[in-house]
């Protein structure tokens, strides 16, 4: 698509999920000012000593090494988002919000990788290597990636509904309701 149409923006809108411990919740809106692919990872036998203590002492597997790939957002983009004044945007959602209340807006790295997350380790994992991530989803590191590379090299942007926790709720019927609105308030902010 980037070679045929030489766009020289790609905004990629939809949900993700948010990380609470950095104030993200259902139906809020993330803006992404770096992508974070944490796929890319050195997976080495160790013995059961070493997990032992790594146990112990509260770290995770010392099994598990994140080599991070890292994207920035468009400045551009970013500037023009962070520097939007007002909630006007409000007006353009259609969706009813699943419960009282207006989405925030929440600027930050978001996590990229190719799983479906309803593991709180994995988010703390993340956390604990990256604190200031905002929330986690899957399509951004391929986009991002095929931007980078191409000729053209268009600038790269991504706003996401929080749509979930990454948590064991998250196929609940109470999260899932949130997935259509959370979708709705990524658009109606990009628009």
């Amino acid at each position: 698509a980037i070679a045929r149409w030489k766009p020289r923006y790609v905004l990629l809108v939809g949900i993700a999920a948010g990380f609470e411990e950095n104030e993200a919740n259902l139906g809020d809106v993330l803006v992404s000012e770096q992508i974070v692919d944490y796929e890319l990872q050195k997976i080495v036998d160790v013995s059961k000593w070493a997990a032992l203590v790594g146990w112990f002492l509260g770290r995770r597997k010392p099994s598990e090494e994140y080599r991070f790939s890292v994207h920035r957002s468009d400045v551009r983009l970013q500037n023009a988002a962070l520097n939007f004044l007002g909630d006007g945007w409000n007006d353009l959602i259609a969706i009813a919000r699943p419960t009282h209340g207006k989405p925030n807006r929440l600027p930050g790295p978001m996590a990229t990788g190719d799983k479906v997350v309803q593991r709180r380790t994995l988010v703390k994992a993340l956390l604990d290597r990256w604190p200031k991530l905002i929330g986690l989803e899957m399509e951004a590191g391929g986009v991002a990636s095929a931007c980078f590379q191409a000729a053209s090299r268009p600038g790269f942007f991504m706003i996401r509904g929080v749509s979930d926790l990454a948590d064991e709720k998250k196929g609940t019927a109470g999260v899932r309701k949130w997935r259509k609105y959370a979708s709705d308030v990524a658009a109606s902010y990009a628009i």
